[in-house]
């Protein structure tokens, strides 16, 4: 098998900068650098065309690597557990049908994600939005079908007041899970209908 197209781990915890000859690997499918104390990432990576799948979890990334978003194959990017504080307006090109932004430190979320057209799966728990981060576009224009926003920083209730909610096209599936729920079947946590529950 090519060295183009495995896994690429890094030695982890000691590793911190990822060497400029990551972009040679132009075939490469697969990236997974979790856990690693990656601060940043090299220019180089933008040449990583053939990425499907990036996991950038439990790193020190404090910014959205923007390479991503140059990714016309990418299906799955998990940016968990960073220290982001906020997305850039030129997401709108990513091509990612699950953005994983779990454990950061967003506060709003830019009306630009309503338009990235392979967008299913939003996963933006444990941040620091509030309702008003939210934008109206993400409930009423986008292709998203499942928004995971549980432990940030309003209700449930208060989403279903927002007038936007009103206009979901079904199925339509907000998660909302209490932060000790746990979750052994996602069909036991997604509801489908015209009123959703909070648990």
């Amino acid at each position: 098998m090519s060295t183009d197209n495995v896994l690429l781990p890094l030695p982890h915890p000691t590793s911190v900068q990822l060497p400029e000859e990551v972009g040679s690997l132009k075939k490469l499918e697969t990236l997974n650098l979790e856990q690693n104390q990656l601060a940043s990432l090299p220019d180089s990576c933008v040449n990583l065309k053939a990425l499907k799948t990036v996991n950038l979890s439990r790193n020190k990334l404090q910014t959205f690597p923007l390479f991503l978003c140059q990714l016309i194959h990418l299906d799955f990017a998990d940016l968990s557990n960073n220290a982001i504080q906020e997305l850039p307006e030129g997401i709108d090109v990513l091509n990612a049908v699950e953005l994983n932004l779990n454990g950061n430190g967003i506060s709003v979320l830019p009306a630009s994600l309503a338009k990235c057209v392979r967008l299913k799966v939003l996963r933006v728990q444990e941040n620091t939005l509030e309702l008003m981060g939210l934008p109206p576009a993400l409930l009423s224009d986008s292709n998203i079908s499942l928004l995971c926003v549980e432990g940030n920083l309003f209700e449930m209730r208060e989403l279903h007041e927002v007038p936007e909610y009103e206009k979901v096209q079904f199925p339509w599936r907000v998660m909302w899970l209490p932060s000790n729920h746990h979750v052994g079947n996602l069909a036991t946590c997604v509801y489908y209908g015209t009123s959703l529950p909070v648990f």
